[in-house]
């Protein structure tokens, strides 16, 4: 059975009258044993800074009340702020009278607003006795009706039900003050289903280690009864804390409980110890210098390549585009989706700020990483949303069939970037998507490196971008963009869900509070991704590049017929006619009247034809066969990470958001953590690596355009 410390809180309310009287209530609370029983007073707001000082048991005080906005102008309020100062560790919220018993014409508490006050006495280190309830008419309906009611205000607040931080007194209204109680019995039945929907909504741990106080009309004739019950752990006491009775209260739940607090004091350091464990390894990420010194490197090379092949007016570049051109097309491209960019993250923060206070539960985003992490997240969604709807126009529209799904082969017809015989072929979306690609993945891979938040995949996601932008450029500049392009789609689709699933997890919108978004979107990434990056990528480009790409790239000077076609037609089969007349049928692999993809090619004959060191096509065959290979063996280590989330949800009953934090996300967002040391050497380092990261792209941009003018 849990070894939960049984918990008595005296409630004062409105009372006394008289300040005169003060001492007689604190001395009736210092003759209670709070040795094997927590205590807590809550005396009324013009009496809280009289006697905080005056328990001498260990009795806490709890205010009855705090606003949610801090200190300011905010008349007739209480700020958890002042309680802190005062060294107060308590607070109540949710008690029937406030949720609307006053009879008065006053508007009730909701649970939104409840759960808002929660997270901000958390958020500033407090202790919260959170009371919840229900009137006599739902409770005529039944338990069923009296759980739902309750459900329906501790729902707003799941993720903020921590044992360690709340305690719950539930208090049926229709017996408070009126002399009434429930059964033992009744008690009994309410309090276990109250515990039962804990470990149905939020976790075992959570439903095992909450302590769930009694708050209908306690006294010293109930309380031994009361006590007896196991899912009784204390009273939130009216009336009778106002008398001497209260200390006969406390001594019968001690008496029942037998609190054990050395096993108790046991087990509270071994969770400390696991805790700051779990910190430590949260908090550092250790990033190898020497790897993210050369992804760096290698990032700013690739980027330098590729301008000096556009300067340089490459043949096999930009095609019909003219070099200068080229490169400043590039320069407004990078400058153009920065911009957007910066919009998307702007609006996302001011949105999702917005919607995390009036409709996400526990408002989720108001810790600074966790809203960095979504705005960051909410940008990636928005680019690769856009760049799939123009994959998919290109693959499946602009070119009229799609048999390059099912024959390998077509996946190595060279773009038509001009066509002698008509000018039908001169498709400019294909330089439109590749101009933005090289541009997101200059300003993806630069944002990765110096303006996000860091992850545990930080140098894995580093050598995804450094990889992807050489594969574009690969299959850019040898012209068989269908091959880049077919990449791109495969990865931007099978994204969007695994943004999703990162945007539900920072709003914490999972369980029956989250309408299951995340465990729903989970299981669909899993299945997007098997089908995208394994099936599709796997069999239809990996085996299409190492196979395909051999008889393709190796037909008699496809790299060089294809540059300036003089028909309208797949470049490979033009020059393979024309092998075949002037050389007797026979070269490099092939035989007369072969066509690609009938089995007839001999790679090996290939490579003894031209040899294996002057054999032009070998960097094409090499290269792209290397950079599919390194991108699907980064897809099964993601993919193991994904499994490896729900793995740890089941082994240890933690929530999604846990779990991803624990094998991706990498840095605390404890709320504690928030406004401390952490917090603000994060801020700083956040805004030296801005201003670093502004200078490297000024000078970036400032040799860029020194080049182009030359």
């Amino acid at each position: 059975m849990p070894n939960r410390k049984p918990i008595v809180g005296a409630n004062w309310k409105c009372n006394p009258d008289k300040v005169a009287k003060l001492p007689e209530l604190v001395t009736n609370i210092n003759a209670c044993d709070a040795s094997k029983c927590d205590v807590y007073v809550c005396p009324s707001s013009l009496h809280v800074g009289i006697v905080y000082r005056d328990f001498t048991n260990g009795a806490k005080v709890a205010p009855q009340n705090c606003n949610f906005a801090g200190c300011g102008a905010y008349t007739g309020e209480m700020a958890v702020d002042q309680m802190k100062a005062m060294g107060i560790e308590w607070v109540l919220i949710g008690h029937s009278e406030r949720r609307g018993e006053f009879g008065l014409p006053t508007p009730p508490e909701t649970n939104a607003l409840l759960a808002t006050k929660l997270a901000y006495i958390q958020k500033q280190g407090l202790k919260c006795v959170l009371a919840i309830g229900e009137p006599l008419p739902v409770r005529k309906k039944g338990l069923a009706a009296v759980i739902a009611t309750c459900a329906e205000q501790l729902a707003p607040m799941v993720q903020y039900l921590d044992p360690a931080k709340v305690v719950i007194a539930y208090e049926p209204v229709w017996a408070i003050g009126t002399g009434e109680s429930a059964s033992a019995a009744q008690a009994q039945e309410t309090h276990k289903a109250l515990r039962d929907w804990l470990r149905a909504n939020v976790g075992s741990k959570c439903a095992d280690n909450m302590r769930i106080q009694y708050g209908g009309s306690a006294n010293a004739k109930n309380a031994a009864e009361l006590s007896a019950q196991p899912d009784i752990d204390g009273f939130l006491v009216g009336s009778a804390s106002l008398k001497p009775e209260i200390r006969e209260i406390v001594c019968a739940l001690a008496a029942a409980k037998q609190y054990d607090a050395a096993a108790a004091a046991a087990e509270e350091a071994a969770r400390e110890r696991s805790r700051a464990l779990r910190r430590k390894r949260n908090k550092t990420i250790v990033i190898n210098p020497t790897a993210d010194i050369a992804f760096t490197a290698i990032f700013f090379l690739e980027i330098a390549l590729v301008f000096y092949a556009l300067e340089k007016g490459a043949a096999l570049g930009l095609g019909s585009i003219p070099p200068r051109s080229a490169s400043l097309a590039l320069v407004a491209a990078c400058a153009f989706v920065f911009a957007v960019i910066f919009f998307v993250k702007w609006s996302s923060v001011a949105i999702g700020s917005l919607l995390s206070r009036a409709v996400f539960p526990g408002d989720p985003l108001r810790k600074t990483r966790q809203l960095h992490k979504f705005r960051d997240q909410m940008w990636q969604l928005a680019i690769h949303v856009s760049m799939t709807l123009l994959e998919v126009y290109i693959l499946f529209f602009e070119e009229g069939s799609v048999e390059w799904w099912s024959n390998h082969a077509m996946l190595w017809s060279p773009h038509p970037h001009v066509c002698a015989e008509s000018t039908a072929h001169a498709k400019w979306s294909i330089h439109l998507l590749y101009l933005l690609q090289m541009a997101i993945w200059v300003d993806t891979c630069f944002g990765h490196r110096f303006l996000e938040e860091r992850h545990k995949d930080y140098l894995l996601m580093y050598l995804h971008h450094v990889v992807t932008i050489a594969l574009v450029g690969f299959s850019y500049h040898y012209n068989y963009t269908k091959v880049g392009v077919i990449v791109l789609f495969v990865h931007d689709v099978s994204d969007i869900p695994l943004d999703l699933l990162k945007i539900f997890n920072y709003c914490q919108l999972e369980g029956l509070r989250g309408l299951f978004l995340v465990e729903l979107d989970y299981v669909f990434t899993l299945a997007t991704w098997a089908y995208f990056r394994f099936y599709v990528f796997g069999k239809l480009l990996f085996y299409g590049v190492v196979a395909a790409s051999r008889e393709v790239g190796f037909a008699p000077q496809a790299m060089v017929q294809q540059v300036v076609p003089d028909a309208c037609m797949p470049r490979h089969q033009l020059c393979m006619a024309a092998y075949d007349k002037t050389h007797g049928g026979f070269g490099r692999g092939h035989v007369k009247g072969a066509l690609l993809g009938d089995g007839s090619f001999d790679v090996w004959k290939s490579f003894e034809t031209m040899g294996w060191a002057g054999h032009e096509c070998i960097p094409l065959f090499w290269e792209a066969t290397a950079l599919l290979a390194l991108l699907q063996l980064m897809h099964y280590v993601w993919f193991g990470m994904l499994i490896n989330v729900i793995v740890k949800k089941l082994a240890s009953e933690a929530t999604f958001h846990d779990g991803a934090r624990d094998v991706y996300e990498g840095e605390s967002d404890d709320e504690n953590d928030e406004d401390g040391p952490t917090a603000k050497a994060g801020a700083a380092d956040e805004r030296t690596s801005t201003l670093a990261s502004t200078t490297a792209a000024i000078a970036m941009l400032a040799a860029i355009l020194a080049l182009v003018d030359k």
